[in-house]
């Protein structure tokens, strides 16, 4: 596909989502915004031969006010660069995502042979590269409610925004970050992915990894990254044979 056609689509599918959220936040009198997510440069995305990587979370934290806010500007406009506008309290987010996205991108696929992040800029400057989405698009409290995040992705609406944006960014990664494998499980349920692996999936140009919150503080950060490194190494192996 062409790039014109390409950055249609996806501005086409913003507004639809704006749109959809929009309606959702006067139907349930939502308290805490939309924050709207996506690719977040799609010039740079598009650009990707064979790195497309999407990340997927479960809920944005903070109360942006019923105006909301754009996750995909902070990105581009603040974290990318490593300015101060960058929340700190997120760098435990943010830092194993910029990790593994551009160790991926560079074919890297173990954290030893990665610089430190405060050493290389080019590391939080991949994140330019990626799509980021949430299933629920709301603000919401530090603590997820992990019921809060199943409810979301059984409402129709929602679910149907997500398993579109997936289908018009067209990764050639996913990676679901909710450890719960709510995505990948209805990819699988609906035949648009082919084949299973230990809680992974698979086909032909696709993979998607199932893990834990890249926040998450039950394994190191390192070990963490490593994990999902040589998941994406198996799989792209066995995609190859």
């Amino acid at each position: 596909m062409l790039y014109e056609q390409f950055k249609k689509d996806v501005e086409d599918l913003d507004k639809e989502i704006l749109n959809t959220y929009t309606q959702l936040q006067e139907n349930f009198n939502e308290p805490f915004g939309f924050v709207r997510d996506g690719i977040v440069d799609i010039e740079q995305y598009y650009k990707q031969p064979n790195f497309k990587i999407l990340w997927i979370l479960k809920e944005p934290y903070g109360n942006f006010g019923k105006e909301g806010w754009s996750i995909i500007k902070n990105i581009k406009d603040a974290r990318a660069l490593n300015k101060k506008e960058s929340k700190k309290d997120s760098l435990q987010t943010w830092h194993p995502i910029a990790y593994i996205s551009y160790a991926l991108q560079k074919e890297i696929y173990e954290y030893k042979n990665l610089e430190d992040i405060k050493v290389n800029t080019e590391i939080n400057k991949s994140l330019l590269n990626i799509a980021f989405i949430n299933i629920q698009k709301f603000g919401a409290k530090s603590r997820t409610n992990q019921a809060n995040i199943i409810k979301a992705f059984k409402c129709e609406q929602i679910r149907n925004i997500i398993l579109k944006q997936i289908e018009i960014y067209n990764p050639h990664i996913v990676i679901e970050g909710t450890n719960l494998r709510l995505v990948t499980s209805k990819l699988f349920e609906t035949k648009r992915i082919e084949k299973a692996n230990y809680g992974h999936y698979y086909s032909k140009d696709k993979i998607f990894i199932n893990t834990y919150h890249p926040g998450q503080t039950k394994i190191k950060t390192l070990d963490y990254i490593n994990n999902v490194l040589s998941r994406i190494k198996e799989l792209k192996d066995k995609q190859q044979k």
